[in-house]
C-alpha cells in the first residue's frame, strides 16, 4: 500500500530555466476564507493551512534539475516562486469504520484517507507578479503495517512542485518575452535596430539583461583581429528627463568611470588613470547627437598595459555606450573611433516604455527633482 497522488510530467531540457528562489506565500483572503468555511462547516471536515513544509517544496524544486539554481527565500534572485497550500479532508461513516478496523488489527488491515491539496502559487520577477497558478490535487493516503515509512508531506510536496514546474515550462513563464510583455518594458527584440555588420566588425552576440534598467549588450568582433572586440550597451537614462544631455552624459561618465575602477581593483590591477573627456557632435538620421568620449589606462597583474575607451550618447530615452579595451601599444584608436561614430549615428532604439514611464513618474512624485 502506497500513497496515491498525481505527478505532472517535467520536460527534460539541455538548457535549464533561470534561477529561482522559493518562498512561502501569504494566502489570499479568498484562499484563507474557503479553508475556514470548510473547516467550520462540520466537525467531520478539516482544512489545514500551509500544510506542506517549505523545506520539502524547496527540495523538490532543487531535485527536479529544471532550473539553473534553486535558492531558499533569497530576495536578490530575480525570479521568485511563492507557494501557499491547504489540505482538505472529510470524515464519513465508511472512513471512520475503516479506521476502527485498521486500528483494531494493528494496521494489518490498511487504512485509506482521501484528501485534497489546494495550492495558490505566484511566479514573480523582483516582486512583480508574472503569473498566478492554482491547483486542486487529489491525494489518497494509505497506511498499513507494511507502509509505515510512507511520508504524506513528502509525497504532497512532490505532487505540488511537479505541477508548478510543468506549467512554468509549458507556458514559458520565465522567458524574456513574457517578462517584457508583463512589465511593458522596452522590447529590444523588436525595437532595437543595430547593424549586424559595421565596417570590419561583425556582431558576435546579443545579451538582454534581466532587469529593464540594465538594458541590452551587443558584442562586436573585428573580422581580421579576433582579440579586437567592442561592446555596445543600450539602457534607460535613470532620470525623469533627458533633455539636458550634456549634463546627463557627464553624470553617467562618472558612473562608468567608477565601474571601471572597481573592476580594475577587483582584478588586482594597478590604479585606473583617467584622462579628460571630449564632447563630440555626430550627424545622425534624427539630427545631431552629442557624444562624450573619454579614456583611461591601467596595468594588469602580468604587467601588461591597457587602455579603455568609452563613448556615451543619448538616443531617445536611452544611453548608448560603446566600450573598447585593448593593449596600450595596439593600433586600434582610429578604427575604434570610426566604429563608435558609425554605431551611434546608425543605431535605433525603442522609445520610452510604459515601465520606465511609470518609474519616472514615481521618481517625480516621490523623489527630489533631477535634471
Amino acid at each position: 500500500m502506497t500513497n496515491q497522488f498525481n505527478v505532472a510530467a517535467i520536460a527534460a531540457s539541455t538548457e535549464p530555466l533561470a534561477a529561482v528562489s522559493i518562498f512561502r506565500k501569504s494566502p489570499s483572503p479568498d484562499f484563507r476564507a474557503e479553508c475556514a468555511e470548510h473547516d467550520n462547516d462540520s466537525i467531520l471536515k478539516y482544512c489545514v493551512m500551509q500544510s506542506v513544509d517549505l523545506d520539502l517544496l524547496y527540495a523538490e524544486f532543487e531535485n527536479s534539475g529544471a532550473f539553473a539554481e534553486v535558492l531558499f527565500a533569497d530576495q536578490d534572485v530575480p525570479y521568485q516562486i511563492a507557494i501557499a497550500t491547504a489540505r482538505y479532508s472529510e470524515d464519513d461513516v465508511a472512513g471512520m469504520g475503516n479506521a476502527v478496523v485498521c486500528g483494531a488489527t494493528l494496521l494489518l488491515t490498511p487504512c485509506s484517507v482521501d484528501m485534497e491539496y489546494r495550492v495558490e502559487a505566484g511566479v514573480y520577477w523582483f516582486g512583480i507578479l508574472i503569473a498566478e497558478l492554482k491547483y486542486e490535487l487529489p491525494f489518497e493516503q494509505n497506511l498499513s503495517l507494511f507502509s509505515l515509512a510512507e511520508n504524506v508531506d513528502h509525497d504532497a510536496a512532490e505532487s505540488i512542485a511537479s505541477h508548478i514546474i510543468s506549467d512554468i515550462q509549458k507556458s514559458r513563464l520565465l522567458s524574456d518575452e513574457l517578462r517584457i510583455s508583463t512589465l511593458k518594458s522596452s522590447d529590444y527584440f523588436v525595437g532595437l535596430r543595430a547593424p549586424d555588420e559595421l565596417g570590419a566588425y561583425s556582431r558576435l552576440s546579443t545579451e538582454i539583461y534581466d532587469h529593464p534598467l540594465s538594458g541590452v549588450k551587443l558584442r562586436y568582433q573585428h573580422t581580421d583581429d579576433r582579440v579586437d572586440r567592442t561592446d555596445v550597451f543600450v539602457y534607460p537614462v535613470r532620470s525623469t528627463t533627458w533633455n539636458e544631455s550634456a549634463v546627463l552624459l557627464d553624470m553617467e561618465a562618472e558612473n562608468v568611470r567608477s565601474e571601471i575602477a572597481l573592476f580594475i581593483n577587483e582584478t588586482g590591477s594597478s590604479e585606473y588613470i583617467q584622462r579628460d573627456s571630449e564632447l563630440w557632435t555626430l550627424e545622425a538620421a534624427g539630427g545631431p547627437r552629442k557624444v562624450l568620449y573619454f579614456e583611461g589606462s591601467y596595468t594588469d597583474p602580468q604587467i601588461l598595459d591597457y587602455v579603455t575607451r568609452t563613448y556615451l550618447a543619448i538616443v531617445e530615452d536611452k544611453f548608448v555606450k560603446v566600450r573598447h579595451t585593448s593593449l596600450a601599444d595596439s593600433d586600434t584608436r582610429n578604427r575604434t573611433h570610426e566604429f563608435a561614430a558609425a554605431m551611434i549615428s546608425a543605431i535605433e532604439v525603442p522609445g520610452e516604455s510604459i515601465f520606465m514611464a511609470r518609474v519616472r513618474q514615481n521618481w517625480r512624485s516621490q523623489g527630489p527633482l533631477s535634471p
